[in-house]
């Protein structure tokens, strides 16, 4: 009787180019913001707290890893980067790529009744893995590069 194996994996937000340009995940939706308030010269306002914080893998490096981890059986892994980071820092990140006014980044304050922290644990998969990831910056500039060649211009409300 054999058993059955399996490889589980549980990604954190995953981003880079590629993406479905209607997807709502914060980062696409601050990409999409962001630039809109960049081209219309307005400030921007996000729902929530800015130090709620959030832990991002670029898509090649999650794929890179799950072919890294095929030849184990039975194991469970979180696809994350391990640095979690402020909605705020990647606000100003993005910002920073875009070339638009951080001072024109605003948050509500409201609490969503959104987790704080969604941190994944990945020290197991660095055990596994000794594979160097993609730069936040390169990656969001990646990202943001694939949305500015195949945006519609929408205005954000």
């Amino acid at each position: 009787f054999n058993k059955l194996k399996y490889l589980f994996f549980i990604p954190s937000i995953l981003y880079g180019p590629n993406y479905d340009l209607t997807d709502s995940h914060f980062i696409f939706d601050f990409i999409r913001k962001i630039n809109s308030g960049k081209k219309l010269n307005k400030e921007i306002k996000f729902f929530g707290s800015r130090n709620v914080k959030r832990d991002l893998i670029f898509v090649n490096d999650a794929v890179n890893n799950i072919f890294s981890l095929l030849k184990y059986n039975n194991e469970v892994f979180n696809l994350a980067s391990g640095k979690e980071k402020t909605l705020i820092y990647y606000a100003n990140k993005i910002c920073r790529i875009l070339k638009f006014n951080e001072k024109k980044i605003k948050f509500s304050g409201k609490n969503n009744k959104s987790v704080t922290s969604r941190k994944l644990i990945t020290k197991k998969i660095k055990n596994f893995v000794m594979k160097e990831n993609t730069n936040l910056s390169k990656g969001l500039s990646l990202t943001i590069d694939y949305f500015k060649k195949n945006e519609k211009f929408n205005i954000s409300k």
